[in-house]
């Protein structure tokens, strides 16, 4: 059973029964007063009294990453985390509201939106009126749809890198009681702004399923080739992407180099066609994914009369943001146009024993010589 305490000033105080009679006197003349002052109607003051409340139903990707490295979130963290007014695209959030209730009046009557013109292209409220299962009155809902600048590629190779467009948007949530806005909290919108990876330092295996098919293994010596996996990180993680997906899209052969030189394309009829997974491939809790990078040809392909060493092109990656079990046609928001460079070489002149191919994404690379072991770079930064 709880108890209140009795608050110090009213313990064991010597002279309470002589002040109760002026003491009361006084409150007479208070209440007097009050009565004399009629409350004025509801204006700004008041209104801030009202405060929408708000609790993410994910947590940001760098507290997962942190608690796998063996980095638990801190009391605070897990309290600012709460408060964090930045979501990621297909993050939700559960809403409230606190304040007075002749302010408020009945929860169930009240109304949610996103501002119109202030991030409802980008975001809606969920509530129980048009969702009868759901369990909050109210949630927001960051759209994994949700494109803030259109992707518009006219020219690939222009684009390489993580995208330079606007990857944030702003949304004013409001409640309203009838027609009048009683409360509104801003928060921020986030799309995927970049991709770091990371090479796990393996080639395919039997886990990888269907897609390692094929692929030569340490030691094989028809085909030659060579594979790995990569974990991609989608930033930033100071938000969830758990409810996003990405997709891979093909935008054909890079044609220039660095400096705007033309490549030697003379071989281009034995470059290998870029084919990418066909549907969006969903984020985990720490925003990441594998990409599994590779590459093979048979001895017998390499040995024809046309074939000039090196053979060496580079596929240029278009990443989108996109629904979960989207096709490529659904492609959403930007993220980056990312180089996947390919080549076969021989190390000793017309020897098809010592072909050597090398894949390089995101800075991270495998080579392997036929009949030899893979070998990975050793830069993960």
């Amino acid at each position: 059973m709880f108890m209140c305490k009795k608050p110090s000033f009213l313990k064991d105080n010597p002279f309470q029964g002589q002040h109760l009679h002026s003491s009361l006197k006084a409150f007479g003349l208070i209440a007097g007063l009050l009565t004399m002052w009629a409350p004025p109607s509801m204006g700004e003051e008041e209104k801030a009294k009202a405060q929408i409340t708000w609790e993410p139903t994910e947590f940001a990707a760098y507290l997962i990453i942190n608690h796998e490295q063996g980095n638990p979130p801190t009391p605070e963290e897990r309290q600012k985390e709460r408060k964090r007014t930045r979501f990621g695209a297909g993050e939700t959030v559960k809403l409230d509201i606190t304040g007075k209730e002749a302010i408020i009046g009945d929860k169930n009557t009240l109304q949610w939106r996103v501002e119109p013109g202030k991030g409802d292209q980008w975001a809606f409220i969920d509530t129980r009126d048009k969702n009868p299962d759901l369990l909050e009155s109210a949630v927001l809902v960051i759209k994994d749809t949700m494109i803030i600048e259109q992707p518009n590629i006219k020219d690939p190779e222009q684009s390489i890198g993580d995208t330079l467009r606007k990857t944030e948007g702003e949304i004013n949530v409001q409640a309203l009681q009838g027609d009048e806005v009683i409360a509104e909290q801003a928060f921020t919108a986030v799309l995927p702004s970049g991709v770091t990876a990371v090479n796990e330092k393996r080639p395919f295996s039997a886990e990888d399923g269907e897609r390692a098919k094929n692929y030569p293994r340490d030691g094989t010596w028809d085909p030659a080739g060579a594979s790995t996996v990569l974990t991609l990180t989608f930033h930033p993680t100071d938000v969830s992407f758990y409810n996003l997906s990405y997709i891979e899209v093909d935008h054909g052969f890079k044609k220039h180099d660095d400096q705007g030189k033309p490549l030697d394309l003379s071989n281009a009829i034995l470059f290998d066609i870029h084919l990418p997974t066909a549907y969006a491939t969903p984020l985990s809790q720490k925003n990441s994914t594998p990409d599994y990078i590779g590459a093979y040809k048979s001895l017998k392909k390499l040995q024809e009369p046309r074939m000039r060493f090196p053979l060496e092109w580079t596929w240029l990656c278009g990443f989108y943001t996109g629904p979960k079990d989207a096709g490529v046609d659904k492609k959403c928001a930007l993220i980056g146009i990312y180089e996947q460079t390919i080549r076969y070489d021989q190390k000793i002149p017309d020897d098809f024993k010592t072909i050597i191919t090398a894949v390089r994404k995101f800075n991270r690379a495998v080579r392997r010589m036929t009949g030899g072991k893979h070998e990975f770079d050793t830069a993960n930064q």
